[in-house]
C-alpha cells in the first residue's frame, strides 16, 4: 500500500524520479512541482491541482486523474496508458509524445493543449473539449467524428485512426466520480466576534480544493453521464440573534472544469448580544449533502 499523502500541500516540490506507486494523493496540492520520470503507476490523484507541475516522461500507468487540475501541465513523453481522466482540465496542457492508449479522458478539457506525436489508440475522448485547432488535429490523424460520430458499418462501433489500430469509443457512458469540499466563511472582527446591527457577508459554496481560512467537509457525487454544470442549493439557518437579510436559500451553477472557488453570498445581521450561529446546509437534487455550523459571539 502507497503512502496516504491525500490533501497535501507539495506545491513546488522537488519529487524528480520520485517513487510514489500506489500512493493517495487526492486533493493534493502539487501546483509547479518538478515530477518528471516520477513513478506514479497506479496513484490516486483525484481532484488534485497539478497545475503547471512537470510531469514529463513520468510513469502514470492505470493513474486515477479523475477531475484533476493539469492545466498547463508537462506531460510530455509521459506514459498515461490505461489511465482515468474523466473530466480532467488538460486546458494547455503539454502532452507532446504522451502515451494514452487506453486512457479515459471522458469529459476532459483539451483545449489549447499540445497533442502532437501523443498515441491516443483505444483512449475514449467522447464528449471532450476541444478547440477549432486540436479537432483539425486529430481530424488530420485520421481519428474522425471526435464527438461521438461512429462507424456504424462495422459490428463493433469504432472510430477509425488508421486500417490497423481503431479508436475505440465506449459505447457505455462511464460513471464519475467528483470529490468536492462544501465550504463557508465569514469575515467578522477580530476574535471572530460580531457587532450588534452591523451587516456582515457569508460565502458559502463548493471548491475542488480545500481552501485555506474556510470551514470545510468532504463530499463525493457519483455522475452518470458527460461532466456537465451540477446545480446545488444551499440553505442558511440562523441562531435567534440573527437576521438574514434577503434570502436565505440560494442555487449555485456549479461547474466542474472550473477549478476555482464557486460562491454564493448570504448577509446578515445580528439583533442583540451573546452567542450566535449560522448552520448551512448544501443539497443537490433535494438530497442533503452536507452541513457547516459556524459558531460566534455577538458584542
Amino acid at each position: 500500500m502507497g503512502a496516504d499523502l491525500c490533501e497535501a500541500n507539495l506545491s513546488e516540490a522537488n519529487l524528480i524520479e520520485a517513487t510514489l506507486r500506489d500512493a493517495k494523493l487526492n486533493e493534493a496540492n502539487l501546483q509547479n512541482a518538478k515530477l518528471s520520470e516520477a513513478n506514479l503507476r497506479e496513484t490516486s490523484l483525484i481532484g488534485a491541482n497539478l497545475r503547471e507541475a512537470d510531469l514529463s516522461k513520468a510513469k502514470l500507468v492505470k493513474a486515477q486523474l479523475v477531475g484533476a487540475n493539469l492545466r498547463g501541465t508537462i506531460l510530455v513523453e509521459s506514459d498515461l496508458r490505461d489511465a482515468k481522466l474523466i473530466g480532467a482540465n488538460l486546458h494547455g496542457a503539454d502532452l507532446r509524445g504522451a502515451d494514452l492508449r487506453r486512457a479515459n479522458l471522458f469529459g476532459a478539457n483539451l483545449i489549447g493543449a499540445n497533442l502532437e506525436g501523443a498515441r491516443l489508440e483505444g483512449a475514449n475522448l467522447r464528449e471532450v473539449y476541444v478547440s477549432e485547432h486540436e479537432r483539425e488535429y486529430l481530424h488530420d490523424k485520421g481519428i474522425i467524428g471526435l464527438y461521438g460520430v461512429v462507424d456504424e458499418s462495422s459490428s463493433t462501433k469504432h472510430l477509425v485512426l488508421s486500417k490497423d489500430e481503431p479508436l475505440i469509443v465506449t459505447t457505455q457512458v462511464p460513471q464519475a466520480t467528483l470529490s468536492l469540499f462544501a465550504i463557508a466563511i465569514i469575515a467578522l472582527e477580530k476574535g471572530d466576534r460580531a457587532l450588534v446591527e452591523k451587516p456582515y457577508s457569508l460565502l458559502a459554496g463548493i471548491s475542488q480544493l480545500k481552501p485555506e481560512d474556510f470551514a470545510a467537509e468532504r463530499f463525493s457525487l457519483s455522475l452518470d453521464g458527460p461532466i456537465e454544470p451540477i446545480w446545488f442549493d444551499i440553505l442558511l439557518h440562523a441562531s435567534d440573534n440573527i437576521k438574514v437579510i434577503e434570502d436565505w436559500q440560494q442555487r449555485l451553477h456549479y461547474s466542474p472544469r472550473n477549478s476555482d472557488l464557486q460562491l454564493v453570498s448570504f448577509t446578515f445581521r445580528s439583533l442583540a448580544p451573546g452567542k450566535s450561529y449560522l448552520v448551512i446546509n448544501f443539497y443537490r437534487e433535494r438530497r442533503w449533502l452536507k452541513t457547516i455550523r459556524l459558531e460566534f459571539t455577538t458584542d
